[in-house]
């Protein structure tokens, strides 16, 4: 008998970015974003093409980033190799979870030599009695990714432009595991500096989190998806933007004493 009821185990991992020690003046702005997939249960039957479901879950996922206003995925091979490994190891061993092995999705994208700036990962399971053609298999991985807020989240990324995916079918428990592995390679990585030439210090917001820079120091931002910078000067408005790559911004105290960015 089939179900569609998902399982209430979710998880969602990150990697916080980090702060780099004044005397460096270089920031570094990094994430690792996973989540955990929503298990279907029920027992299954061999049918789908697994190249036929992987090729269906891209173009349904670029039809999806589509019709929100996001750029589609290229396909890259590396990212669909470690897809592949990651879905065959837990249909041969019936362990799930972006953990399962002992490994990360930025180690298995490491290991299949990706070079990254970002990484994301959606996985899920499907199991029916009754089997599944490839085209239903294809839709059940989608809905409950696309129904599920944090796998939303990574398919809709806007600073992701890879995809690589997986699937394998389980011979012995019946049930076909899928991989969704994103990227943003390391070549793509964006920078900005800004300098503070004012004689006080400077906090500042890059996204969600904070920074300090005293006089005469400079600090070189890399970041791997668009973020706001929000200055705020006291008795006076700040400011905010995105900064653009390669951007060089400096903070000056103008004729009239008030603090002024350059730069854009």
């Amino acid at each position: 008998m089939f179900s569609s009821a998902p399982s209430t185990r979710r998880r969602m991992l990150a990697a916080a970015p980090m702060q780099p020690p004044l005397r460096r003046p270089v920031a570094l702005l990094f994430a690792i974003v996973i989540a955990t997939a929503l298990p279907v249960a029920g027992r299954t039957a061999t049918g789908p093409d697994p190249a036929q479901v992987e090729s269906g879950i891209v173009e349904q996922t670029n039809d999806f980033r589509r019709q929100q206003e996001r750029d589609p995925l290229q396909v890259d091979s590396k990212l669909a190799r470690a897809a592949a490994d990651f879905a065959a190891f837990m249909a041969r061993t019936g362990r799930y979870g972006h953990g399962a092995g002992g490994s990360t999705p930025a180690q298995r994208a490491r290991d299949a030599g990706y070079s990254f700036c970002t990484i994301a990962e959606n996985i899920a399971w499907q199991y029916n009695s009754a089997g599944f053609t490839t085209q239903a298999l294809t839709a059940a991985f989608m809905k409950g990714w696309r129904n599920s807020p944090e796998h939303r989240r990574n398919m809709l990324r806007a600073g992701l432009t890879e995809i690589g995916v997986g699937v394998a079918h389980s011979s012995s428990g019946g049930r076909w595991y899928a991989v969704q592995l994103f990227g943003r390679p390391k070549s793509l990585r964006r920078s900005f500096s800004i300098q503070n030439a004012a004689d006080r210090t400077v906090d500042y917001r890059l996204g969600q989190d904070r920074y300090t820079l005293p006089p005469r120091y400079t600090r070189t931002h890399y970041t791997c998806e668009p973020v706001t910078l929000h200055l705020s000067w006291p008795g006076q408005d700040g400011t905010s933007l995105e900064p653009k790559d390669g951007a060089e911004l400096r903070i000056e105290r103008a004729d009239d004493g008030d603090l002024r960015l350059r730069g854009r």
